[in-house]
C-alpha cells in the first residue's frame, strides 16, 4: 500500500527554501511511501509534472522566491541609495601626468566599497570596478557574477591595518583574469589612504575613482542621509555579521525614528539649510530616477545570469513586467490546461453516460426477438400434440 505524505514546516520565513538535499532543505516536500516504509522524494526527483500539486510547489519554490527577491533588492536598494554618500577621489599626482587616484578608506563600514572607472586608450573599451569590504565568509552576491566589463570584488578590511588592506586590494586586483595581473598599483601612502594607479598610463587610463559610504540618521550630507534603516534602527550597508543580509529585508526595511520624529531633516539637514532648500529632494529624485545601480541576476531581471544595471525607477519598471508576464504565461497555461481537461471529461462521459433512446432501442429489439422465439417454441408444442395423437 503506498501513502503520499508532505512533511509540513511549523515556521518558514524569506531564508526558507526548497533543496534536494534533506539537510539543507527548509520547507516541506512531498514523498511517495510503500509498505516497507522506502520513501520516493517526488520533487527531487521531479516525478510529478503537471497537475495543481505541481502548480503549488512551483508558486513556492521558483514565482514567490522570485518575486520575494525582486522586493528585497528593491528595499536594499532604496536603502543603500539614499544613505550612500558618493566622496570622489583625488587626482594623483596633483600635477603632472596623472597616473591614478587617492581615496579615504577610513569611513568604510563592511558593505561599502570603492569603485573606480577605466578605458583602454588603444580599444576604447571601458570596464568599471567595484571593490567591496567583506571583512567576513561570504562576499557580496554580485562578486559571484562573470560579467566582462562590470567587475566586483571583495577584500578584507578587517585587520584594520590600512597597508595590509592596500596589499589585498592588489591581491584582488591581480587575482582577477578580466583585470590581469599588473595592471594596476595599490598601495597606502600613509594613514587611511588608498593609492590606486594604472601601471601603464600611456595606455590605461583611470577615468574615476570615489568610495561608496553609508552614513547614519541624518548626516551632514544633502546627498545622503539613512532614511531607511533595518531591524532596531540599525543602518543597512548589505551585510550583517560577516554575510550578506539582504534576504527578506523587504519585512524588516523601515523608516528611521531620527525622521519619524522629526521629518524636517528630510531638507534641513544642516544648520543655516532653510526649510524651502532643495538640494535633499534633488538629490531624493536623483537617486531613484538617475543614478544607476547593479543588480544581482538573481532578480532574473534582464535574463537569468546578467545584472540589470538602470535606476531604481527603471528596476521597478522592470519588475512590474516581469511579474505581468509571469502572471500573463500563467494563465494561458491554466487556460490550456482547462482546455485539455474539459475535453478528457468529455470523452469521458461520452464513453460512460446511458443513452435513453439507445436503451430502449434495444429493449424493443430484445423484446421482438423474445417474442419470435416464443413462437417457434409454441409451434414446435403444437407438432409434437398432432404427433403425440396420431
Amino acid at each position: 500500500m503506498m501513502k503520499l505524505k508532505f512533511d509540513g514546516r511549523g515556521n518558514i520565513n524569506a531564508d526558507a527554501l526548497y533543496n534536494i538535499d534533506p539537510a539543507k532543505r527548509r520547507v516541506g516536500t512531498l514523498t511517495l511511501e510503500n509498505s516497507e516504509g522506502s520513501q520516493i522524494d517526488l520533487l527531487s526527483t521531479r516525478t510529478l509534472r503537471s497537475g495543481s500539486l505541481v502548480g503549488l510547489v512551483n508558486m513556492r519554490d521558483e514565482a514567490l522566491t522570485d518575486a520575494q527577491t525582486q522586493l528585497d533588492e528593491l528595499a536594499a536598494s532604496l536603502a543603500r541609495a539614499f544613505s550612500t554618500h558618493v566622496e570622489p577621489g583625488t587626482a594623483y599626482p596633483a600635477s603632472g601626468t596623472q597616473t591614478g587616484y587617492e581615496l579615504d578608506l577610513a569611513n568604510l563600514q563592511p558593505g561599502d566599497s570603492v569603485s573606480f572607472n577605466y578605458k583602454d586608450l588603444g580599444t576604447g573599451l571601458s570596464k568599471s570596478v567595484t571593490i567591496y569590504r567583506s571583512d567576513g565568509p561570504e562576499p557580496p552576491a554580485l562578486t559571484a557574477t562573470n560579467d566582462p566589463d562590470s567587475i566586483f570584488l571583495a577584500v578584507d578590511f578587517s585587520s584594520g591595518n590600512h597597508a595590509t588592506i592596500a596589499a589585498n586590494i592588489q591581491s584582488a586586483l591581480d587575482g582577477d583574469a578580466r583585470i590581469g595581473a599588473g595592471t594596476f598599483a595599490a598601495a597606502n601612502p600613509g594613514g587611511s589612504t588608498l593609492r590606486l594607479e594604472s601601471t601603464a598610463p600611456a595606455s590605461l587610463r583611470i577615468e574615476s575613482a570615489r568610495t561608496n559610504e553609508t552614513v547614519s540618521g541624518p548626516s551632514a550630507h544633502g546627498d545622503a542621509f539613512a532614511l531607511f534603516v533595518d531591524d532596531g534602527d540599525k543602518t543597512f550597508t548589505g551585510m550583517a555579521d560577516g554575510r550578506p543580509n539582504i534576504t527578506g529585508f523587504a519585512s524588516r526595511i523601515r523608516v528611521g525614528s531620527t525622521f519619524v520624529n522629526d521629518p524636517s531633516l528630510l531638507v534641513e539637514y544642516a544648520p543655516g539649510i532653510a526649510n524651502g532648500d532643495a538640494t535633499r529632494p534633488q538629490a531624493v529624485l536623483d537617486k531613484l530616477t538617475l543614478t544607476k545601480t547593479t543588480f544581482t541576476p538573481k532578480t532574473r531581471i534582464g535574463g537569468s545570469g546578467s545584472l540589470f544595471e538602470g535606476s531604481i525607477n527603471d528596476f521597478v519598471t522592470a519588475s512590474v513586467s516581469h511579474q505581468s508576464g509571469r502572471s500573463a504565461q500563467a494563465k494561458a497555461t491554466v487556460t490550456g490546461q482547462q482546455v485539455v481537461t474539459s475535453n478528457l471529461k468529455s470523452r469521458l462521459d461520452d464513453s460512460s453516460k446511458v443513452s435513453v433512446d439507445q436503451e430502449l432501442a434495444q429493449l424493443v429489439q430484445l423484446q421482438n426477438a423474445y417474442a419470435a422465439n416464443a413462437r417457434v417454441m409454441q409451434v414446435v408444442r403444437e407438432l409434437y400434440d398432432i404427433l403425440m395423437r396420431s
